[in-house]
């Protein structure tokens, strides 16, 4: 197809990075220019935004990659996101895990997840991926316009927590004006020297625990220096003869190929892609792998991932869509054999060599717990609110339990050759973008920005809801409402995603890279 974008494709004969952020697929750009390999940029890129955008991810979020090492042809998975603390039990949080403050926070992920990758798979040191984030805090960078106006518009979490908003908000909050953020820097810079054990076991450590216990929080020294990223094998599937592969869980990423397996038996290609067919059987498939989510998963070893992933499972579930119905709500779906938050940020790189890497990270809600550790400028997560209170619930809170994640990242393979990754924040909403542009790139061969810039929906619960971009047809708006779905329109980029991809374009051996105008969006390459 050849439909007019916001923003051009990107091309490149030999390296390229994808950001929500300019400056941060800048320094993506650079970074392999200088001899970085793909997982060097990822992390360089990844550290910077946390620097800048902390409502999005910070040292004290977490962090989910894919990573493919094209000379071994290997593909691993790494898992960057912490645990509950070991005080952290059902019956302490009395009820509700609150959405702010310390009890809000698992240990952070990202800062381990970062260092072990860049060990595994890095060119460079973790001196040398830093240095970038280390300059833009201690040097400053200009506030955007959207951030300014973000930070002025949660003026009542500063309030609550003064110490936060001193950390992050300029002393002229307007469009330009400069953030110094010189105690950051000096984390960042303990971390470049003395690596993991400088965070998980050092100062850092020490000054959170001691804001923890001042404030009625779980953190021990113990579970800061027990954790550990976990890298592991991706899970997969097939999808019209792409391989398809995915976070394994505790990511939610076994969703997206859940709901491919069930439109697949479909012919998704002879619909249009902004037609009411296509986006009816799509929001239906999202209702039932959600509702099996809901049910099965969680940090569990007994987690039905198998099942869930079998044909026998999607033709089941296949068969509950009613074509000319919206179902008003979805119960799970019978196995074979027997809060949401959505601040996070994607970004993805492809080297010289082959090597990509899509990763992702997040505190969960804008700014997280909305503590910022004093005297570390770390900003915590408040990824406890991801937890269930119901005791023998999948997903339920227990201590050292990793809480269900929406993060997740995709690649593409055809041939055995790695043909295109990506991926979006966005909370639920994430995987529903992705099938999205997935079958954009599969069924109805549109570019990486076509596919992205498309009219995006997101079904935000388990009913008939359905949120829509108004620049979806009215006839599709009109059909989709007969059919019993209760259409929420939204502006003409409204929908929750910052949607980044590269692909590796076998006719021409390019690589090609679409950016998402939601945000700042930038993919840059050479």
């Amino acid at each position: 197809m050849n439909t007019p974008t916001r923003i051009p494709l990107r091309t490149a004969r030999t390296a390229m990075a994808a950001s929500a952020n300019p400056v941060a697929s800048l320094i993506g750009c650079e970074t392999l220019r200088a001899g970085g390999n793909a997982l060097d940029a990822a992390v360089a890129m990844g550290v910077a935004l946390a620097v800048m955008e902390p409502h999005n991810s910070h040292l004290g979020g977490d962090v989910f990659l894919q990573y493919w090492d094209a000379g071994a042809r290997k593909l691993s998975a790494l898992n960057g996101s912490g645990a509950a603390p070991s005080g952290a039990t059902i019956a302490a949080m009395g009820g509700q895990v609150p959405l702010r403050g310390v009890r809000a926070a698992s240990v952070p992920g990202a800062v381990g997840g970062w260092l072990t990758a860049l060990a595994r798979w890095g060119a460079l040191t973790a001196a040398e991926a830093l240095a970038p984030a280390i300059a833009l805090a201690e040097d400053g960078y200009a506030l955007p316009q959207w951030q300014a106006a973000l930070l002025q518009a949660h003026q009542n979490l500063w309030d609550e927590y003064p110490e936060s908003g001193a950390a992050l908000i300029p002393d002229n909050l307007q469009p330009g004006a400069t953030l110094y953020q010189p105690t950051l820097a000096h984390t960042l810079r303990r971390i470049a020297e003395g690596g993991r054990a400088a965070f998980y076991e050092g100062e850092f450590a020490e000054k959170l625990v001691a804001h923890s216990e001042a404030n009625g929080g779980f953190f021990t020294r113990e579970d800061l220096a027990n954790h550990q990223s976990v890298i592991s094998e991706p899970i997969r599937a097939t999808y019209r003869g792409t391989t398809v592969t995915e976070q394994p869980p505790v990511s939610q990423g076994h969703l997206l190929l859940q709901m491919l397996g069930i439109i697949e038996g479909f012919d998704m290609a002879a619909l249009d892609p902004e037609g009411p067919d296509a986006v009816h059987v799509m929001a239906e498939a999202k209702k039932l792998a959600f509702a099996d989510r809901l049910s099965y998963m969680g940090d569990v070893p007994d987690a039905p991932l198998a099942a869930l992933l079998s044909r026998e499972h999607a033709d089941r579930q296949r068969r509950r869509i009613d074509l000319e119905r919206a179902a008003p709500h979805v119960s799970p779906g019978r196995l074979p054999g027997g809060q949401p938050g959505s601040e996070t940020t994607f970004l993805c790189a492809v080297d010289a060599r082959g090597n990509a890497c899509a990763l992702i990270q997040s505190v969960f809600h804008g700014y997280g717990s909305g503590v910022v550790v004093p005297g570390t400028g770390v900003l915590l997560n408040n990824r406890m609110t991801g937890f269930s209170l119901e005791p023998g619930h999948p997903n339920a809170l227990a201590p050292g339990k990793k809480t269900m994640h929406t993060l997740n990242t995709w690649m593409l393979f055809r041939d055995d050759a790695l043909w295109a990754i990506g991926g979006t924040p966005g909370g639920d909403a994430q995987v529903q973008t992705n099938l999205q542009t997935i079958t954009q790139l599969i069924d109805w061969g549109r570019s990486p920005q076509e596919a992205i810039e498309s009219p995006k929906w997101h079904v935000p619960s388990q009913n008939a809801e359905l949120a829509v971009e108004d620049r979806l047809p009215l006839e599709t708006c009109y059909e989709l409402r007969q059919r019993g779905h209760q259409l929420t329109v939204g502006g003409p980029w409204s929908a929750p995603c910052a949607s980044q991809i590269i692909l590796l374009d076998p006719a021409t051996g390019a690589l090609l890279a679409g950016s998402d105008p939601r945000t700042d969006g930038l993919a840059l390459g050479y």
